[in-house]
């Protein structure tokens, strides 16, 4: 019998989860800074882009989590 869920694959899935979080969270830093620097408005949209970044990167992970464990 097969096993699926071995450890590379356990590995592989925590990887994809740092990676998305971090692309996202960084990709809100980015993009608040640039709007901040805009704006004048410091630190304002950069706390709100790194906000908006790790809810993205949460919520783009549900659909992940599901497969992974098995749901649809």
């Amino acid at each position: 019998m097969k096993q699926t869920n071995g450890p590379l694959k356990a590995f592989m899935f925590v990887g994809l989860i740092g990676m998305d979080l971090s692309i996202t969270t960084i990709g809100g830093f980015w993009l608040g800074r640039l709007l901040d620097r805009k704006q004048h408005t410091e630190p304002l949209f950069l706390i709100v882009g790194v906000l908006l970044g790790l809810a993205v990167g949460i919520f783009s992970l549900v659909p992940m989590v599901k497969s992974y464990i098995g749901g649809k």
